[in-house]
């Protein structure tokens, strides 16, 4: 893996956790029983779409790195959906759904860039 590559790599991997810091920070104070269910999946879906980008930049296996980065891309778009979810059910609002869906697709579009650029290695 060249220098360039493994900077994008570890570049993805900050913006994954950033998502995720202002994920888990925009939906903290849904506690009560009816949210609860949605905010756990939204905030696991972003820790996991972090987690698997960070898997993926530290194995050597080329299908398992593979395999890291399909879920990755997975969980990028299962967060935007149940973040239109939660807004559909007034969880959060248009505007804090729309921020950090946009967030959300526009890392599955790099991690589909990822994936594609490392298809010649």
């Amino acid at each position: 893996m060249d220098a360039k590559s493994q900077r994008k790599d570890f570049r993805l991997s900050s913006i994954a956790r950033g998502l995720a810091v202002d994920v888990m920070d925009m939906t903290r104070k849904h506690i009560d029983n009816k949210a609860r269910r949605i905010r756990d999946r939204i905030q696991d879906e972003a820790l996991d779409l972090m987690l698997c980008i960070d898997r993926a930049n530290e194995s050597r296996d080329p299908p398992e790195r593979q395999r890291q980065q399909e879920t990755a891309k997975a969980a990028a778009i299962n967060l935007s959906h149940l973040l239109g979810i939660a807004q559909t059910l007034g969880y959060i609002s248009l505007t804090s759904c729309n921020y950090l869906s946009s967030r959300a697709l526009g890392l599955h579009g790099q991690i589909a860039a990822w994936i594609k650029s490392d298809k010649p290695r």
